[in-house]
């Protein structure tokens, strides 16, 4: 196990990571990395979901996915829209990420957003990206729980908020998809823990009805869930594509591993009742305890 000690000046701990890994992969000519950042077969193992979607549901008018590596968010919405050209997507990043434009800083929140720019996320698919807060992500997952037995981690407590108001600000016959990326059981010790929630001040912090608007990602700095319909991707050179990292602001104050910065998610459908997943490179059945899920909104 190799690990990171300290943070990339520019690039925060992601970097540190991704360069402690190309080190990795110099010293060791037969040794091979996934990079989930930039792999394509990322992006390719989530299509199967998205023929699902459709063979299941028939319709669907809207798709709300968290974008971290870009991976499932561009697999599914690529498939979808090519069925339902009006499809309207709408991404779900966390405050301090750089994805959509805003500057990076330090992230609570764990697998969701980013302080690179990672080569998979299809920029063009988005009609319009939320910016959800570590506090209103944990209210939002706690409330799943509580309400409907079904939640995750940070990533799901954001998708479910985002994908509330677009169902409550939707026409009624719209039929809305929300991609839930994982499960509750990484986030015993975090997000469902009173104790550890105290002591990063995440409780008692009610999201408000509504998302603060603004016109642009780059208009100014969001700390709070915020709503941008007009989605461009930031200027190239930074962190951009090519699986280096170039250079980027600071990213979470966890340290994890180096090896460990490749691997793939997963996601999974139950629109109608049925379940199957995608993972990596392969399928999967009903049977795999590490999905997560697809759920029909309205």
């Amino acid at each position: 196990m190799h690990t990171v000690t300290a943070p990339h000046p520019v690039g925060g701990w992601q970097q540190a990571r991704r360069e402690r890994v190309a080190e990795l992969l110099a010293a060791h000519p037969d040794a091979w990395c996934p990079d989930q950042y930039h792999n394509p077969d990322n992006v390719a193992a989530y299509r199967p979901l998205a023929y699902e979607l459709v063979a299941q549901l028939g319709r669907v008018d809207t798709l709300v996915v968290s974008v971290g590596t870009g991976g499932h968010s561009a697999g599914i919405g690529r498939v979808l829209r090519s069925f339902f050209p009006a499809l309207r997507v709408v991404g779900v990043d966390t405050c301090a990420s750089i994805i959509f434009g805003q500057p990076a800083g330090t992230r609570l929140m764990r697998g969701l957003g980013s302080s690179i720019y990672p080569g998979n996320v299809a920029y063009e698919l988005f009609d319009e990206v939320h910016w959800v807060a570590a506090p209103e992500a944990v209210w939002a997952a706690r409330a799943l729980a509580r309400t409907r037995y079904a939640t995750g981690g940070w990533s799901v407590g954001a998708v479910a908020l985002v994908a509330r108001w677009v169902a409550r600000t939707s026409p009624a016959e719209q039929r809305i998809v929300a991609v839930f990326p994982d499960g509750p059981h990484r986030y015993v010790g975090t997000v469902f823990d009173d104790d550890w929630c105290r002591r990063h001040r995440l409780l008692g912090h009610v999201p408000a009805e509504d998302p603060q608007e603004i016109t642009r990602c780059t208009e100014t700095v969001v700390t709070r869930w915020t709503r941008c319909e007009k989605v461009e991707r930031p200027a190239p050179g930074v962190g951009d594509g090519g699986g280096g990292g170039g250079g980027m602001a600071a990213e979470d104050d966890g340290r994890g591993s180096a090896a460990g910065d490749g691997s793939c998610g997963s996601a999974a459908a139950d629109g109608s009742r049925g379940t199957a997943s995608g993972d990596g490179n392969r399928r999967t059945g009903p049977g795999d305890g590490n999905r997560g899920m697809a759920g029909v909104a309205r």
